[in-house]
């Protein structure tokens, strides 16, 4: 996990189909559709021409880039006013597709605690956007833990709640779906086939909080609290 940026990682059961379905590119569109622009990188300076990704022929060959997995950087940026995303796939098993939507960090580090609520809430959309589209098995917002691994998520071992979650249906069946909707949350809803559980806005930006840890205490008992060593290392 890179230390710089918030990083929500997916897991989708279905075979790299996923990107020649067209699928991904509905995707695309969709965030198009609400005023994102793909972009050649980081997105600054947007002002640039030569930044932007005009052409349908420039935003499918974007895409099919990053659905060759035989290249190491597979990202797309996506960006509006004064928010900026990127999306980043893998294939860590023949048999399993992760997406990462992440943002980066510094974004979120404002005097004015209006615009830290505004791009948590950006965050979040592009990430219920994405769950809706996508055949998506589980999904968190790892900002202070490592999520847990494919082989973890495959045999239903979650142990804890991030400040972004999301329960795919098989994952709705074996919790249970009674027990996860009580939850207690700032968002708890039906998106997609699945369920997403958002504990606290605020923890999307700070991490652990006081709500996030009555949230773990309810569904999975005592829990340690997320906490770093500054190097990524849990103490």
């Amino acid at each position: 996990m890179d230390n710089d940026t918030l990083d929500f990682i997916a897991y989708s059961t279905v075979q790299p189909s996923i990107c020649t379905s067209g699928l991904f590119r509905s995707l695309v569109n969709r965030y198009i559709s609400i005023g994102y622009t793909l972009t050649r990188g980081i997105p600054y300076p947007i002002s640039a021409p030569t930044n932007i990704l005009h052409t349908e022929t420039e935003i499918d060959a974007a895409i099919r880039h990053a659905c060759d997995f035989a290249h190491r950087r597979r990202i797309l940026n996506l960006w509006r006013a004064s928010f900026s995303f990127a999306l980043h796939l893998a294939q860590p098993t023949p048999d399993v597709i992760t997406w990462t939507l992440f943002a980066w960090r510094d974004i979120f580090f404002h005097a004015d605690p209006d615009r830290t609520e505004q791009h948590a809430r950006e965050l979040l959309n592009a990430v219920t956007i994405a769950v809706e589209m996508f055949p998506t098995h589980y999904g968190c917002l790892a900002t202070l833990h490592y999520p847990p691994t494919v082989e973890q998520v495959l045999n239903g071992n979650i142990s804890r709640l991030y400040p972004i979650n999301y329960f795919g249906d098989q994952l709705l069946a074996q919790i249970g779906r009674t027990r996860l909707e009580q939850t207690p949350a700032w968002l708890n809803v039906d998106v997609g086939q699945g369920r997403l559980i958002v504990p606290d806005l605020n923890a999307i930006s700070q991490g652990d909080t006081t709500a996030l840890q009555a949230a773990n205490r309810y569904l999975f008992g005592d829990t340690l609290p997320l906490t770093t060593d500054g190097n990524g290392e849990i103490n």
